[in-house]
């Protein structure tokens, strides 16, 4: 067992450093099922963080032709059933790959709605 102690900013709920402690208990198992199943909320978590992230990397990557990543945000977004938010991503890559560039409505759409996604963990039970 371990313990943690995060500290953390909630700007639109004009919070600043607030701390949390908890302990920690770890649980190991080989089965991949059981291990995806143990906490889904947290899980959860942990994609609309890393969704957000990647967005940010795919936007700058798009910037530059690629789209790889841009699409890879896209099929995340599905998994978590932004629906709009996938289709935003696909058709700003799209835009890309005919030579057209990012879209500064498309862009600025998946900056904030994905950052939007991270700061309605707050609200999830």
């Amino acid at each position: 067992m371990a313990m943690a102690e995060v500290s953390y900013d909630v700007p639109s709920l004009s919070l600043q450093g607030e701390k949390v402690r908890s302990d920690i208990v770890i649980t190991y198992t080989l089965d991949a099922a059981q291990a995806q199943a143990s906490n889904p909320y947290v899980i959860g978590l942990v994609e609309k963080v890393s969704v957000h992230r990647l967005q940010t990397r795919a936007l700058d990557e798009a910037r530059q032709g690629n789209t790889q990543r841009l699409r890879q945000v896209a099929t995340r977004l599905l998994d978590l059933g932004e629906t709009d938010l996938a289709n935003t991503a696909l058709a700003e890559a799209e835009r890309v790959d005919q030579g057209q560039g990012l879209s500064q409505a498309g862009t600025k759409k998946l900056t904030f709605e994905t950052r939007k996604l991270t700061q309605r963990l707050s609200e999830d039970p």
